[in-house]
């Protein structure tokens, strides 16, 4: 089979999306896993930056994206996508809350 993926510059977007495929056919743990490989392996410059630093291309990532591959790893864990519906919270319990006496 042969896929060809594009986008601007060439890392980012196309990187987010194999990562995707790479946990999803089981050959990477996570999406990020995923994710640092492929980056490392497509930006030479950078890889040779980060081993230097001694870092991966993760701390470089958006809290957003990080959001996405937790997500994405939990709807293939589930084996389905979370429920888009409002939840109704029905009730809270808290235990052990300090209290001061007035």
């Amino acid at each position: 089979h042969l896929a060809i993926v594009c986008c601007e510059n060439g890392k980012t977007r196309t990187s987010l999306l194999l990562a995707c495929y790479l946990r999803y056919c089981g050959e990477k743990a996570s999406v990020a896993e995923g994710f640092n490989a492929f980056y490392m392996r497509r930006s030479r410059e950078l890889s040779g930056t980060l081993k230097r630093a001694n870092a991966t291309v993760l701390d470089r990532v958006p809290p957003s994206i990080h959001r996405f591959f937790r997500n994405f790893d939990i709807a293939l864990d589930m084996g389905n996508f979370p429920s888009t519906e409002p939840l109704l919270l029905k009730y809270i319990l808290v235990r052990g809350m300090p209290v001061e006496d007035l």
